[in-house]
């Protein structure tokens, strides 16, 4: 096996990068390979495989949109409780003058 040497490696890698592509993270860099075995019922597998066949995508492909989609919604409810913690202003009550017209402007 033949390996190039860290100057050929360097000069690879900020090539690429000026020519703006990806540059791959070198094999065992992180702790995630991307693949994990889920076991699941064969319902809920068939309900899958046939859900993924309407859209026209792969199992896999259906799957980890699933997946990204319900960690977004998460993060995004997360976003939500958090930045209503944090509001200053308080909420508006149902007897307070906008609610009553006093304070309301004519167009």
């Amino acid at each position: 096996m033949r390996f190039a040497s860290s100057g050929s490696r360097l000069n690879w890698i900020e090539t690429e990068f000026e020519q703006g592509a990806d540059i791959p993270l070198p094999p065992g860099s992180s702790g995630y390979s991307g693949k994990f075995v889920v076991r699941v019922p064969r319902s809920l597998h068939r309900t899958l495989v046939e859900a993924a066949e309407r859209e026209g995508v792969n199992l896999n492909a259906f799957v980890t949109t699933l997946l990204a989609q319900g960690v977004g919604q998460e993060r995004a409810v997360r976003d939500i409780e958090t930045a209503a913690k944090t509001c200053d202003r308080p909420a508006v009550s149902q007897d307070s003058d906008d609610a009553k017209g006093r304070g309301a402007r004519s167009a």
